[in-house]
């Protein structure tokens, strides 16, 4: 709810920057954490930046790649999120 007006405001690249440092700020709680709720927190802080992630980046691979190759380009960042 939060990603896609947000992207739409300030940008695509700066909300995927958002989610990387979601991510790493996230990892970094997890794993310096000394209690069960340090290590909750880091997990949510990590999920939302998942989340963001997950809706924004389909959309800016969508509008940066050539129409040729767009559909496999997305779907190949799909397979690859759920797959791996």
């Amino acid at each position: 709810m939060i990603a896609g007006p947000l992207s739409d405001a300030v940008g695509r690249k700066f909300v995927i920057m958002l989610a990387d440092a979601m991510f790493t700020f996230g990892a970094l709680i997890m794993g310096l954490s000394p209690t069960i709720n340090c290590l909750i927190l880091g997990r949510l802080v990590v999920g939302f930046g998942i989340g963001i992630a997950s809706m924004v980046v389909p959309i800016y691979l969508a509008e940066l790649s050539p129409k040729q190759i767009r559909g496999q380009l997305v779907a190949l960042n799909i397979f690859l999120v759920t797959g791996a």
